[in-house]
């Protein structure tokens, strides 16, 4: 092989001649063959923790940054998430520190396995990370170990979140004692006995799990999914419940309070293959609050907001409790939106569920359809207020108004896809009925006429004149004539606008006896 290489290259110097610019052509054509090869490499199909776009990210910085913890290469070793690399060992020594039996050489066969799914995990990150083998494994091993048993203590300290302090550790202590657990050497009960929001040894606080569920499904911030499924299997000390049985259950009883009942119901929890296929958090947690099989169709451009549709006659609805967070339906005049909030950390959860969308080629950018979807129906706070009036939106941003900009801010910089959109059915059956001939008078009625209380009255006010006036002319009109039993027209008209006030009346004879003076008692009397 090395003596064709040499007979090759030799043949393409002596096809340059030996001249000057002849060997500059052949050097420039390898460096250009050999860029070729390195600054292009073929993409891998595992990438999919990405780097936000620029753009996106101009939008809201901050929706892209961790704030307390870095999970991953992308924001590790930033002087402003050092403090929780602390918290990261103290988990990572109740797994392997020496207190447990046999840890050494569980730690040992746990670098190991990390060591042989590297170049894989690399394979998920679309930037090339200049990062040493063993300090990308060490990260992985410090980070997945931190993650899981923040989940597994989560689980176990479900509905006990409540802190343990030296009170509380003196009221267990009699209980402990009773079941041949003795205090050790350094003088506090074991570690793994501690919830997780145990102050006296520094771990979490309350008021870091928000922002911790916060910065770990921000798309920057990920380990690959079977990087952490691997490390759940072998740290796993405690036989598997339904609930502890896998990281993704947990992961998604974790993550279920940024979007209320996303993992609630049987019927929204991801199946066994979209557990199997998520790549990261972000990913799993997407997966989980998307709609069923659906119809997919080109959607038609709708920029009807909720002021629109409900001017010609469409009502609001929340729909079932046990709908996906994105299952919209319409039908029979009803539009059913399941419930959702617009919070700040809503927004984060939002705009990095959009910038993985616009980056991973193999997902269909449904969550970004619903954002627009949203977009189109809030234009102003009057949207804000049907929508939460309806039960459908809850905020915490103040004003409807800036809720309102908030939301329009969701999807700016983002290109809209109309092509296979799960939404196709429920805007074109939306676009029909605004279209039909008595549901478009009744919203050019309601728009002119019925705006506001004030609109409304005085609407009101010259309908009552308008009648009243009528009225008179047909009591003029009939007065007139000699007998009004010989005009069955004019007798329609006076029965059709005197029936209000019939049992005011009293007619004994023909109209034609009344007089003008009469005619005022038709109408007082």
């Amino acid at each position: 092989m090395l003596k064709f290489n040499l007979l090759i290259m030799l043949q393409n110097v002596k096809r340059f001649h030996f001249t000057k610019s002849g060997a500059f052509q052949y050097c420039s054509t390898l460096s250009l063959q050999e860029r070729l090869r390195n600054e292009i490499p073929e993409e891998s199909a595992n990438v999919s923790i990405f780097k936000v776009p620029g753009n996106l990210r101009a939008v809201e910085a901050n929706a892209y940054e961790p704030n307390i913890i870095s999970i991953g290469p992308y924001h590790h070793g930033k002087s402003h998430l050092q403090a929780m690399e602390k918290v990261k060992w103290q988990f990572f020594h109740r797994l392997f520190g020496p207190i447990s039996q046999g840890s050494e050489e569980k730690l040992e066969g746990l670098i190991e396995v990390m060591k042989g799914l590297e170049p894989e995990a690399r394979s998920y990150y679309s930037e090339d990370m200049k990062m040493s083998r063993e300090k990308f494994v060490e990260m992985m091993i410090i980070d997945g170990c931190f993650i899981v048993e923040l989940f597994r203590d989560m689980e176990k300290s479900k509905d006990k979140v409540e802190p343990v302090g030296e009170k509380q550790e003196l009221e267990r202590k009699p209980a402990l004692e009773s079941e041949g657990k003795d205090k050790p050497a350094g003088g506090k009960w074991e570690l793994d006995r501690m919830p997780v929001f145990a102050h006296g040894h520094g771990f979490l606080k309350r008021w870091m799990l928000p922002i911790l569920r916060n910065d770990l499904i921000m798309l920057e911030n990920q380990l690959p999914l079977p990087v952490l499924c691997k490390l759940f299997g072998l740290t796993n000390r405690i036989p598997a419940t339904p609930s502890c049985s896998s990281v993704q259950k947990l992961a998604l009883n974790f993550f279920s309070p940024l979007m209320p009942g996303a993992a609630k119901s049987p019927q929204q929890s991801v199946s066994d293959n979209r557990e199997n296929d998520a790549k990261h958090f972000l990913d799993l947690f997407r997966s989980s609050i998307l709609p069923g099989e659906i119809k997919r169709e080109k959607e038609p451009y709708l920029f009807r907001s909720m002021v629109e549709l409900k001017e010609a006659g469409i009502k609001i609805r929340t729909g079932s409790e046990n709908r996906k967070p994105l299952d919209i339906k319409f039908e029979s005049g009803v539009l059913k939106i399941p419930p959702f909030s617009i919070k700040d950390y809503h927004c984060t959860l939002y705009r990095n569920m959009v910038a993985f969308e616009q980056c991973y080629k193999a997902c269909q950018p449904d969550v970004t359809r619903y954002l627009f979807f949203l977009d189109g129906l809030i234009n102003s706070a009057k949207d804000i207020e049907l929508l939460h009036y309806a039960g459908v939106l809850q905020h915490s941003l103040g004003s409807n108004k800036h809720v309102a900009r908030t939301v329009n801010k969701l999807c700016r910089e983002v290109s809209r896809e109309v092509d296979d959109s799960y939404l196709s059915d429920v805007v074109r059956s939306l676009d029909e009925y605004c279209n039909e001939p008595w549901h478009r008078y009744r919203a050019s009625l309601v728009h002119n006429y019925f705006t506001n209380l004030w609109v409304t009255v005085s609407t009101a006010v010259a309908a009552i004149l308008v009648y009243l006036a009528v009225l008179q002319t047909c009591c003029d009109l009939s007065g007139r004539h000699d007998s009004l039993q010989q005009f069955g027209f004019w007798k329609l008209v006076v029965k059709s606008f005197i029936i209000p006030f019939s049992h005011s009346l009293s007619i004994t004879g023909p109209v034609s006896q009344f007089d003008e003076s009469q005619e005022f008692i038709w109408l007082y009397s």
